[in-house]
């Protein structure tokens, strides 16, 4: 079929000038670039894929652990969202005082350089002068001193709740923003025609602040995806690669095994999936 294209191209019949040929040659080069591009990208996601099976077969990888970085992305998806999105309903409220001083003291983490929270949540998880264990020993919620970050069962939640606190003042942020857009006039039609809250908030709320929610999670889980300054500065995708995720797997492979082929098949991967992504959100949109 290719070649059968490419001969039609570039072959000069007799009616070539004709206004019927060149917009059949025009419409052949679009069908043809498609499928070149498809292909092309097909291509790249197979091996980089099938490259890296192979690498996690090599190094005794289980399936459920080369897919245990991605659960994790989404359990840390939901908690960012979930809680951003309740702290912005709540601020909302009229009943709240002080939103100025609330908004201020909940932005601090979104503006503290990513390398500085890492260094200072490090030395607060620290398992000798931490002080989160000196608070949970003091109220009863463990016996004993714990070390968060190199225990395999906690290491990851312990790096997921470094995140939310980072993150989630972001989501606030628009959401809460997205809210003050809300038309008045509508929900006091709403109250007026019997509605209640529920569904105040399913055909008013949610339809006029539904983009900025889309932009967000988009932004969110590509970040996520990405995620690397916690990571590194806190653990290295230790221990035993139960923090690793797909951004660190990468630059070990990059920049510590100089195995660029391996981490260029990884990179192709992340981009399919936040370019998968992206195209959820641009056909909800």
């Amino acid at each position: 079929f290719l070649c059968v294209m490419m001969s039609m191209m570039f072959c000069q019949p007799a009616f070539a000038a004709t206004d019927v040929w060149t917009k059949a040659k025009e419409i052949m080069q679009d069908v043809y670039n498609q499928i070149l591009l498809i292909s092309t990208v097909a291509a790249i996601v197979t091996a980089s894929v099938a490259l890296l099976m192979m690498n996690f077969s090599r190094s005794g990888k289980t399936v459920d652990e080369s897919r245990a970085w991605l659960k994790r992305i989404c359990i840390t998806w939901i908690i960012l969202n979930g809680l951003g999105f309740i702290m912005a309903l709540v601020l909302h409220q009229p009943f709240v005082k002080g939103k100025t001083f609330i908004r201020i003291l909940l932005m601090i983490p979104w503006v503290t350089p990513s390398i500085i929270g890492s260094v200072v949540w490090k030395w607060m998880y620290n398992a000798d002068y931490g002080i989160i264990n000196f608070i949970f020993c003091s109220l009863g919620i463990i016996e004993k001193n714990q070390t968060w970050l190199s225990n395999p069962k906690v290491a990851m939640w312990s790096v997921i709740a470094v995140n939310t606190w980072k993150m989630f003042p972001f989501i606030l942020l628009m959401i809460e923003a997205a809210l003050q857009s809300v038309s008045k006039d509508l929900k006091e039609a709403a109250v007026i025609d019997g509605a209640n809250i529920l569904d105040i908030f399913k055909n008013v709320t949610w339809p006029s602040i539904a983009a900025t929610c889309y932009s967000t999670i988009l932004l969110m889980i590509i970040w996520t995806l990405n995620a690397f300054t916690f990571i590194y500065a806190m653990t290295e995708g230790g221990p035993a690669h139960k923090t690793e995720v797909m951004a660190m797997y990468i630059y070990k492979r990059a920049f510590m095994d100089y195995d660029f082929g391996m981490a260029s098949a990884a990179s192709a991967v992340l981009f399919v999936l936040s370019m998968s992504v992206s195209l959820v959100y641009l056909y909800l949109t």
